[in-house]
């Protein structure tokens, strides 16, 4: 008996300092991965970064994030942000998004509501914690401007490493029961002929990168290379729209391509279009 409970002792103080160590490792990557930003134009801060979950997990929190760029005058912030995770699976994570978060989109505050919103993120072991899939949900998610707002029903997305292409990420994307902004939907003219709401987005994709997405992403972001579009489909009312091609930067930067469009009820389409 004495000689078990001594091995008990040394493997619970063995897991102990494996979990202090983890912690800590965990705790300067979060450290460095901040720092790095500004190399990218993204200025970042915070009010304290904290490890929790002692013995079985490893619970980072950041308190009041900040993200700001100005190049394209946007910018991110909220009460906190949670990564979630195992101590014996530190390669698998949830990521936990607070209920209320401020961005600004090209130089316009927008305030952000959702009942729900997490993601699963799963790496690849390894030093660089190269990315292997994400998913991401949200649902009762509202997002306000200076006189405008759009309510989503919900949000489903998947992110993964293309089984073709070993230097692309196939992603999915559907949005459910989008509300347009009242403000909008009394300006269309044919606003009789479509629902109060766009009852499906539906979005798959290829996005050709010329970097993995590791932990050293956020100090020098992929560029995309191209993309193909294997689906985009909206479904509002007696209006459906189905889109496929392929488009790639141009030397300037800009989108090169072609796009092929396929309408049901097309002259509802431009009227819409030409109101937007």
């Amino acid at each position: 008996m004495r000689i078990l409970l001594a091995i008990v002792a040394v493997l619970a103080l063995a897991w102990g300092g494996w979990w202090f160590v983890s912690a800590r490792a965990l705790e300067r990557a979060a450290e460095a991965a901040l720092a790095a930003a500004p190399r990218a134009g993204i200025a970042v801060g915070h009010a304290g970064i904290e490890v929790r979950g002692f013995p079985n997990r490893l619970d980072l929190t950041i308190s009041a994030p900040t993200m700001r760029d100005p190049a394209r005058m946007s910018a991110w912030s909220g009460p906190f942000v949670q990564l979630l995770s195992l101590s014996y699976k530190p390669w698998h994570w949830i990521a936990v998004l607070p209920d209320r978060q401020d961005l600004v989109i090209l130089g316009e505050p927008v305030a952000l509501e959702a009942g729900r919103l997490q993601a699963s993120l799963v790496a690849t072991p390894g030093l660089d914690l190269t990315l292997s899939r994400i998913h991401a949900a949200g649902s009762d998610i509202r997002l306000r401007g200076a006189g405008w707002q759009i309510g989503l029903a919900e949000l489903r997305g998947a992110l993964r490493q293309a089984a073709a292409r070993l230097d692309a990420q196939e992603l999915a994307l559907e949005l459910t029961d989008l509300a347009p902004d009242r403000g909008l939907m009394a300006r269309l003219p044919a606003a009789t002929e479509l629902a109060d709401t766009i009852s499906n987005i539906r979005i798959g994709l290829e996005l050709g990168l010329n970097a993995p997405l590791d932990r050293h992403a956020l100090a020098a972001p992929p560029q995309i290379a191209d993309i193909v579009l294997r689906e985009v489909r909206l479904t509002w009312g007696r209006l459906e729209i189905d889109a496929t091609g392929r488009l790639h930067p141009d030397a300037t930067g800009h989108a090169e391509g072609r796009i092929e469009l396929r309408m049901r009820h097309w002259r509802l389409a431009l009227a819409v279009a030409v109101a937007v």
